[in-house]
C-alpha cells in the first residue's frame, strides 16, 4: 500500500514539475522578446536623438558617482 501511494505522489510530482519548467520556459522566451523589442526602440531613439542619448548617460554616470563615492 505504502508503495503504490508513494508511486502516485511522485507521478503527480514529476508531473507538476514538468508543467512548471514549461510555463518557465515560455515566460523567458516572451521575457526575451519584449525585452528585445524595447532595446530595438531604445536603439531607435538614440539614433534619432544622440544628444539628449549622450546627456542622459552624463547625469546616470554622475548620479552613480556620487552614490557609490558616498559610501
Amino acid at each position: 500500500m505504502n508503495h503504490r501511494f508513494a508511486e502516485e505522489a511522485y507521478k503527480s510530482t514529476a508531473a507538476t514539475a514538468q508543467r512548471l519548467e514549461e510555463g518557465a520556459m515560455e515566460m523567458s522566451a516572451e521575457l526575451q522578446r519584449e525585452a528585445s523589442k524595447w532595446l530595438s526602440q531604445l536603439e531607435r531613439k538614440i539614433i534619432e536623438n544622440p544628444a539628449l542619448a549622450l546627456g542622459v548617460a552624463v547625469a546616470a554616470g554622475l548620479t552613480l558617482g556620487l552614490l557609490l563615492k558616498r559610501r
